[in-house]
């Protein structure tokens, strides 16, 4: 009898199937990691712009803030209520970009004088014959962010604000209201 050998069975490797599996596996997962970096940096972009910006809005406000205490400070030290314009300039601008701030202010106008009730100096006759009152004063302050290039400079960021501001115990003077006999001026004044 002879022995008749078995055939081997035609060779399949198991994982004959599965070998580009792995590829799309890792490729897919460098496609997932490429566009979360790609979104990573846009977000990031994003809030770089808006802290910039939001850095050149609060320059604007502080440099029309100043405005105020330019306004009171002249009004109570000089007795002069008029309005003035000035520039700030920008210690941090480079030196090839001239940024400033331009800020205008309109005239301090009493809008409501009463008796100054807290003020013992208010007494006629402890002080002299002067009387003083609560004023409350209208202003307003138009702030501009100016610059870019030296030689084309262009507006920025700009800011109005206004404000009544009371000022005790505060003589009055006739100074003071002659602002409201000014239409245009008045006209720059507003709430």
């Amino acid at each position: 009898m002879t022995r008749r050998a078995k055939s081997p069975a035609p060779r399949t490797s198991v994982g004959q199937s599965d070998e580009g599996s792995a590829y799309l596996v890792a490729l897919l997962g460098l496609v997932v990691l490429t566009l979360l970096g790609l979104t990573l940096s846009v977000i990031t972009q994003t809030e770089m712009r808006m802290g910039a910006n939001d850095r050149v809005m609060q320059r604007v406000f502080y440099a029309a803030d100043s405005g105020f205490g330019v306004s009171v400070s002249r009004a109570l030290v000089q007795g002069d209520f008029s309005g003035e314009t000035f520039n700030l300039p920008d210690p941090s601008s480079p030196p090839s970009f001239d940024f400033r701030h331009s800020v205008a202010v309109t005239p301090l106008v009493p809008v409501l004088s009463a008796p100054c009730n807290l003020c013992q100096i208010n007494n006629a006759g402890s002080y002299g014959a002067k009387q003083y009152h609560k004023v409350s004063h209208a202003v307003a302050v138009d702030a501009l962010r100016i610059g870019g290039e030296v030689d084309n400079p262009s507006l920025v960021a700009q800011k109005a604000l206004s404000a009544m501001i009371d000022i005790q115990p505060m003589e009055s003077t006739p100074d003071a209201y002659l602002v409201i006999e000014d239409p245009q001026q008045m006209a720059r004044v507003r709430f």
